[in-house]
């Protein structure tokens, strides 16, 4: 899974010089998105391993 948020991630900064074209945003608004977006990733992804531990702590104890 994890392999999977990074080729997303990854495809995202590939994609970015066609959508601030396409939806005529400044340098500093693609920044801005792409700043967010690697944020929000990495929140994901270290809030899921804690949830993960938590949740099977719960199932099996």
């Amino acid at each position: 899974m994890l392999q999977l948020r990074v080729l997303v991630v990854w495809h995202y900064g590939v994609i970015l010089p066609f959508m601030q074209e396409g939806l005529s945003l400044t340098t500093i608004q693609s920044g801005y998105l792409g700043t967010m977006l690697f944020l929000g990733y990495v929140l994901t992804v270290g809030l899921s391993g804690a949830l993960q531990h938590t949740l099977v702590q719960k199932m099996f104890c």
